[in-house]
C-alpha cells in the first residue's frame, strides 16, 4: 500500500511560525502608529471667528502650517461662491478676511493642505466651526479663484444671496 506524503505541521512548527511573525506584525503596527501620531502633531486646524469692530478672521489653531488655503462663502442659494486664495498661515497666526467686511455671513468654508499635501476642510455655520479630513468643498476648474489682494471693493449684502 502506498502512503501519501502530505506535509504535516506539528503544533511546535505552528508556534515557531507565529513567534517569527509576531515581531514583524508589532513592528508594522508601531510604525503606522508613529506615522499617524507625527501627522496629528503637524496638523493645521483653521477656525473662522468674528471680532466686533474688526470683522472676520481665519486663525490657525493647529500644530502645523496651513498651505494653499481657499476660502469661500455659501449664500442662501446653497452654492459655494466667492472663492478666494489667501496666503499660508503658520501655526498660531491669523488672517483678516477684509473682503467680507462686517457682513453677517451664515456659512464660510476653507479648504487647505498641510506640509504633506493632505487636504482638510473647515466649515463655519452660524459661528460653529467643523473640521473635516479631505476637501469637502468642491472647487471645479471653471470656478474663478481670486487672490485676496485683488479683491476690491469689499463684498456687500447682495453678494450673500
Amino acid at each position: 500500500m502506498e502512503q501519501n506524503n502530505i506535509p504535516f505541521w506539528s503544533s511546535a512548527d505552528v508556534m515557531v511560525a507565529i513567534n517569527a511573525l509576531l515581531p514583524l506584525l508589532a513592528l508594522l503596527i508601531g510604525y503606522s502608529l508613529a506615522v499617524s501620531a507625527g501627522r496629528i502633531k503637524r496638523k493645521p486646524i483653521l477656525v473662522f471667528s468674528y471680532e466686533t469692530g474688526a470683522g472676520w478672521f481665519l486663525s490657525n489653531v493647529g500644530q502645523g502650517p496651513a498651505l494653499n488655503i481657499t476660502v469661500a462663502m455659501k449664500g442662501q442659494s446653497g452654492d459655494w461662491k466667492h472663492f478666494v486664495r489667501i496666503t499660508a498661515l503658520p501655526e498660531g497666526s491669523k488672517f483678516q478676511l477684509t473682503w467680507l467686511g462686517k457682513l453677517d455671513v451664515p456659512r464660510l468654508g476653507g479648504v487647505y493642505e498641510d506640509a504633506e499635501r493632505i487636504y482638510y476642510t473647515t466649515i463655519s455655520k452660524n459661528d460653529k466651526n467643523g473640521f473635516f479630513s479631505g476637501a469637502k468643498i468642491a472647487i471645479s476648474k471653471e470656478v474663478e479663484i481670486l487672490r485676496y489682494r485683488k479683491l476690491m471693493p469689499m463684498l456687500t449684502k447682495d453678494d450673500i444671496i
